[in-house]
């Protein structure tokens, strides 16, 4: 019976290793990227890109033993469409870190991710968004 308690023992320690990737969630980043309109092509490459580096990563072990999952959301600049893909990131897939190509879709979610204070990278926003006081969640 002590030889089966030790086994199991083993076993279960062995799999929350960090190299075998079964003992940590995964990091999960979101991103509103447009895929349409006059921003598709450049965002299709920023898309390509992070799934990219993502994949690097995980090749490499991931960020301390953890993967990294990048979840891609098209941005249509359509207000409701935007805060319905924002909710859906936040409350389903359960985001860390979100990235937002627009300074539009940026501006339009300010008030829901400092609610939830989800740290949010944008690619460029107005001068008033970078004092950190105020702003503690946007870079």
């Amino acid at each position: 019976m002590k030889k089966l308690f030790v086994f199991f023992f083993l076993i279960s320690l062995l799999l929350s290793l960090p190299e075998f990737g079964f003992g940590q969630p995964p990091l999960k980043v979101g991103a509103l990227v447009p895929f349409t309109d006059r921003w598709g092509d450049s965002g299709r490459e920023c898309a390509k890109g992070m799934l990219d580096a993502s994949k690097w990563l995980n090749q490499r072990g991931g960020i301390l033993g953890r993967r990294l999952e990048i979840f891609l959301i098209d941005d249509t600049f359509q207000p409701d469409e935007t805060l319905a893909a924002y909710r859906k990131l936040n409350e389903a897939d359960q985001i860390l870190l979100l990235y937002i190509y627009s300074t539009g879709t940026a501006l339009a979610l300010l008030p829901h991710t400092h609610f939830n204070r989800i740290p949010t990278l944008v690619t460029s926003f107005p001068s008033h968004l970078a004092e950190s006081l105020k702003y503690p969640y946007y870079f």
